[in-house]
């Protein structure tokens, strides 16, 4: 239940949202736009009972197929004796743009309590409700000089004005980040536009009610890996 009606920004205007995710989020929390040099919107959203905040893009993620040697193999096997038509169909895909769930953050006096998996519940209500589909990301951070006791809205001040780094323990981190994720129903996905990630690290929200379209491509992009936690100790060691 809402204590309050949510604190909308003032300059949020509605040509600005082109989500459905964010628009539900509008009307469920408390929010904040930011606008980066190349003018892609992203709106920072803290629960009114103050205990995480998340940010949320428009859909800006495009995912596309990249046909690989295998499977030009495959189609000059299939035109041995000539060319045939519809050779490249089954590599064939329209490419889908999704919003980034991009950042969820629990302060330390919060955790334990499900909160992500609660919003996580939420959101992909939403998603399957509205046939939205996001990407989501395992990249976990900490912020920088944010003390331990403090609230979403006052750590969300800390993310925006001081910025955040990779964790301390980041490949143990991202594997438990993963699962997370795995276990709220998202699935390993190749972004490959991804500068930051490796692939094991993506995952993707596909929505109940996608198209047929989007169901074939997010089948084709799907990755199935099996992360080792001894290595990523290892990992982690290596970057201290």
């Amino acid at each position: 239940m809402r204590s309050r009606p949510p604190n909308i920004d003032a300059d949020i205007m509605r040509s600005d949202v082109k989500s459905p995710l964010v628009e539900a989020c509008l009307y469920e929390m408390d929010s904040l736009m930011e606008t980066d040099e190349v003018g892609h919107n992203t709106f920072y959203f803290t629960d009114i009972q103050n205990r995480f905040f998340t940010a949320i893009t428009n859909p800006i993620a495009e995912y596309q197929y990249h046909i690989t040697e295998e499977d030009m193999n495959t189609v000059m096997e299939k035109m041995d004796g000539g060319y045939q038509l519809g050779a490249f169909d089954e590599f064939t895909f329209e490419p889908i743009r999704v919003p980034v769930v991009k950042v969820f953050y629990v302060p330390p006096y919060c955790r334990g309590r499900g909160i992500q998996n609660l919003f996580f519940e939420f959101l992909t209500e939403v998603a399957d409700d509205t046939g939205c589909s996001f990407a989501i990301f395992a990249d976990p951070y900490k912020i920088n000089g944010c003390p331990r006791k403090v609230t979403a809205k006052e750590a969300l001040a800390y993310f925006i004005h001081n910025g955040y780094e990779k964790s301390d323990k980041y490949w143990t981190d991202s594997i438990k980040q993963r699962n997370r994720f795995i276990s709220s129903g998202m699935r390993n996905v190749e972004y490959y536009d991804a500068s930051v990630t490796e692939i094991w690290q993506h995952f993707y929200y596909l929505s109940k009610n996608a198209g047929e379209e989007e169901k074939r491509l997010i089948d084709k992009l799907e990755r199935h890996f099996d992360v080792d936690e001894e290595k990523a100790k290892e990992r982690d060691l290596r970057r201290i």
